[in-house]
């Protein structure tokens, strides 16, 4: 028997607004609105501003002397390194040095702060519970019972700053505590799944509608649904777990390896490290790299055959029109031997075969926040 369909504190805002629903991540999620659309949504988010409900992501607390050490045991994350309110993108790993979920650590002077994936909610709430029992040492969990909110776009730190001040001195990846809107308490996060600039705002159930509802009186700001926040993941090569990441993927497999520093793969120390060290050292083991893929004519989605004179080489794990591109994009895995930037493949597309390009990704430039020297 299949468990109820959960629903986010912002639905009743979202019929409200016409918004197309469907399930996702066990939730009654919004795909787009009736005003823009999917492409229109996508182009909004990139030369304005969106908001998303992200309220079906998990958030959880870690408290107690020995927190940072416990979470350089379940992730490779350098958390120490992080200065105070530094966030950083890592993953959970397994025995096998597999990937469990990825998800952001803020480092903050008396807790560190995580989110994690709305589909991997329950299981890595099993897996934490489960490690605190084997950890020696002084922490203690907490999950934080709260709505989520992302605003992206050129325009977020103009609109936001209306009611927030200094967002000019925070830089990408940096959180903020202790602040209000409106008399509306929310931490503040400069992050965000879309390659823009913006932030991810947490607020107390009771507040969030009135929040979003304050948001949207800029006429720049436009609510987004889950259709172009796929869209925009994509144009900026992000992965999405279940797609480009599982159990079964590594980081070295998935090109992650960047979030592993140098001293987290010289000293070790987290679940899984001999597989993933064995992984970079000896290329081997990892036979098939994720890539991007661009190409023309019929989309190639997710499980599409790669094939290079004829022969499968790997499998796409997502793909979408790229409407900042004017080109399909996808992502995937592929035999190492073909992995390499302007390799000429075949995709296909529903026994159609459609000429493809590996390439790196992003698809569509980054535009991150710096802070001018």
């Amino acid at each position: 028997m299949s468990a109820p369909i959960k629903q986010t504190t912002l639905n009743a805002l979202h019929k409200r607004l016409g918004a197309k629903m469907a399930p996702f991540a066990g939730y009654d999620m919004p795909i787009q609105y009736p005003t823009m659309g999917v492409l229109k949504e996508h182009l909004h988010t990139r030369s304005k501003a969106g908001v998303f409900d992200v309220a079906h992501m998990g958030q959880v607390r870690f408290f107690g002397k020995d927190r940072e050490a416990f979470l350089e045991w379940v992730t490779p994350a350098d958390v120490k390194a992080l200065p105070e309110a530094g966030a950083r993108l890592t993953v959970l790993t397994n025995e096998a040095g597999g990937v469990i979920d990825d998800c952001i650590i803020t480092r903050f002077a008396d807790h560190a702060f995580v989110v994690i994936n709305a589909g991997c909610k329950d299981k890595d709430l099993a897996h934490l519970n489960q490690k605190l029992t084997e950890f020696k040492g002084d922490v203690q969990m907490e999950v934080v019972d709260r709505s989520l909110i992302a605003l992206q776009g050129p325009k977020a730190m103009e609109t936001l700053s209306v009611y927030v001040g200094g967002l000019e001195k925070l830089p990408f990846m940096t959180g903020l505590l202790g602040q209000s809107v409106k008399g509306m308490p929310v931490q503040i996060t400069r992050c965000g799944y879309t390659g823009e600039d913006g932030f991810e705002i947490a607020a107390e159930h009771k507040d969030i509608e009135a929040l979003t509802e304050l948001l949207l009186t800029n006429p720049d700001v436009q609510m987004i649904g889950l259709g172009a926040r796929d869209s925009l993941r994509m144009e900026a090569g992000m992965c999405l777990y279940g797609h480009e990441l599982d159990e079964t993927i590594n980081p070295v497999s998935a090109r992650l390896m960047w979030t592993v520093t140098k001293r987290r793969i010289t000293e070790g120390g987290f679940i899984g490290f001999d597989k993933i060290k064995e992984f970079k050292e000896k290329q081997e083991l990892v036979p098939r790299l994720r890539v991007g893929i661009v190409s023309q004519g019929p989309v190639a989605r997710e499980n599409v055959s790669i094939l290079v004179d004829g022969k499968e080489v790997g499998r796409t794990t997502s793909g979408c029109p790229s409407p900042s591109t004017g080109k399909n994009v996808a992502m995937g895995y592929i035999d190492r031997a073909f992995s390499k930037n302007n390799q000429k493949i075949t995709l296909n597309v529903r026994n159609k075969m459609i000429e493809g390009t590996i390439v790196s990704t992003p698809f569509h430039p980054t535009s991150y926040y710096k802070i001018s020297a």
